[in-house]
């Protein structure tokens, strides 16, 4: 993207899932057309690299063999491991190396080590609202319908702590950056980066309630939406810079006549949103995929010390 400040693409009327920025060199877009159907582009020169459908899983149970085989094809075209798919009632994450995987429903929550299953040990047996996990060193951020946050070190409990004020049964978004000492959870307005010891590091309130959130592997920069609107904040949750949505689609180059064709529709949410450390960002609004930069985004004014 030297020349430009990024790029868009529809990929259809339907809204699009999830969207993932895998960060092997270069970066990859990772984007779910629906549940069990990915396609892949180059981050920097929107290159199409192919299209992942992923099959029925097993219906026996996690630790037999049809699911090493079934967990072993979750890869970008390249072999990079997708860090998060949906399979039927199962959601997968994977780490960096696949050789660590968090498989859960909304009621089993299990590891995958080295090809074993190990379940993990639950202090409740409320239905789990998000997962996360750390791709590096494996840790793992569970979060129940009474906003009862667990973690765990691989197999090991950790801790669980209550979050006051936050309802996550009505809707919370949970992430975890390489190896952390703290989980970013958002509920409704609200953000809040909260340390395996269960304390609040940071937080901060949105305008609306946030759509969409990502933080970046190194945990220096945070993505959020607001229904059409992206904020880019460091990683104390301070604001940095932001854009609406709508123009920021008509400022990126279309790849092809179809996308440049489609009127941008002021009213149509985010509903996901990656970012690198770098910059880079992906966000999907509706069928539309757009890959951008920083530099796109208008500056915020930031607080200065009193002489």
């Amino acid at each position: 993207m030297a020349d430009s400040i990024g790029w868009r693409i529809w990929l259809g009327d339907m809204p699009l899932g999830a969207v993932h920025l895998l960060a092997c060199d270069p970066p990859l877009v990772a984007v779910w057309g629906s549940p069990r159907e990915a396609y892949f582009f180059g981050a920097y020169d929107a290159d199409y690299l192919g299209k992942l459908t992923v099959p029925a899983p097993p219906a026996d149970a996690p630790h037999t063999a049809n699911w090493r085989d079934f967990l072993d094809g979750l890869r970008a075209p390249d072999g990079t491991w997708l860090p998060v798919v949906k399979a039927g009632a199962w959601q997968i994450h994977t780490s960096y190396d696949g050789r660590f995987r968090v498989l859960h429903t909304d009621r089993d929550l299990l590891v995958e080590i080295d090809g074993d299953i190990t379940p993990l040990e639950r202090e409740s047996d409320e239905p789990l609202a998000a997962v996360a996990l750390d791709r590096e060193l494996g840790t793992v951020a569970a979060l129940d319908g009474h906003s009862r946050l667990q973690f765990f070190q691989q197999a090991l409990a950790m801790g669980t702590y209550t979050l006051d004020g936050a309802d996550a049964a009505s809707g919370c978004l949970l992430t975890l950056p390489d190896a952390p000492d703290a989980a970013l959870v958002v509920a409704g307005v609200q953000a809040l980066l909260i340390d395996t010891a269960g304390q609040i590091r940071q937080q901060t309130r949105a305008r609306s309630p946030l759509t969409a959130v990502d933080i970046a592997p190194d945990a220096s920069l945070v993505a959020t939406a607001e229904s059409a609107s992206l904020r880019i904040l460091d990683g104390r949750l301070v604001p940095l810079w932001q854009a609406a949505v709508p123009d920021l689609l008509d400022a990126l180059d279309p790849l092809d006549d179809d996308t440049a064709a489609i009127s941008t529709n002021p009213a149509v949410p985010v509903r996901s949103v990656a970012i690198l450390a770098e910059g880079t960002i992906g966000f999907v609004a509706g069928g539309m995929l757009g890959i951008t930069i920083a530099d796109a985004f208008e500056p915020l004014p930031q607080p200065r010390p009193l002489l």
